[in-house]
């Protein structure tokens, strides 16, 4: 039953063909949650200001990928286009290992990491005003969850597949999140 839910849920998404314009939408987003992105901590690792943060949230990606990467070989499932004659969006070299998403877990990884630091610090980097905090929350969840529906909508994963992967980000963002407030708070009593 949940695998017939699954499929419905994935030809919900399924358009053919794909405007251009749509297309561009959802590669653009899906370039967010790909390990190129990550890229993007680099600069953060060297001013002392962010360091420790870049290095956590580093670690913190490290192991959801890690994760991620084991259990799609232990699990093996194919992908959407290779179960139903359909043609994939982009190419992917794996084609058994739809699940879980590693673009929905790195995507999430990352919004619970900042979402918990917006939420858990005592003020944020550039604000302490409540609705302001509310709007980035939404906003970073906002993105993650376009990640995540951008991987269906690609053809590349069924929607169970993205919901396992942003359920394994959101608990390894979180705990690196977690880690991180600790130290910190370690390191200033100290």
């Amino acid at each position: 039953m949940i695998e017939t839910i699954d499929h419905q849920l994935f030809f919900a998404f399924y358009h053919d063909p794909i405007p251009f314009a749509l297309l561009i939408f959802w590669v653009s987003w899906t370039w967010l949650g790909s390990s190129w992105s990550l890229l993007g901590i680099v600069p953060f690792l060297f001013p002392p200001k962010t360091r420790l943060i870049a290095l956590f949230l580093s670690g913190t990606q490290l192991a959801t990928n890690g994760l991620v990467w084991i259990l799609k070989h232990a699990i093996n499932r194919p992908r959407p286009f290779l179960v139903y004659p359909i043609h994939p969006l982009l190419h992917v070299s794996q084609l058994y290992s739809s699940f879980p998403s590693g673009h929905s877990s790195r995507g999430f990884a990352t919004a619970s990491f900042f979402i918990c630091f917006i939420l858990y610090q005592p003020y944020s980097l550039h604000t302490s005003s409540k609705t302001i905090r509310l709007v980035e929350v939404f906003g970073i969840a906002g993105i993650a969850t376009a990640i995540g529906l951008s991987r269906i909508s690609l053809r590349l994963h069924y929607p169970s597949d993205v919901i396992a992967g942003a359920c394994l980000g959101t608990l390894f963002g979180t705990a690196g999140a977690f880690c991180f407030l600790f130290f910190q708070k370690k390191v200033k009593i100290s």
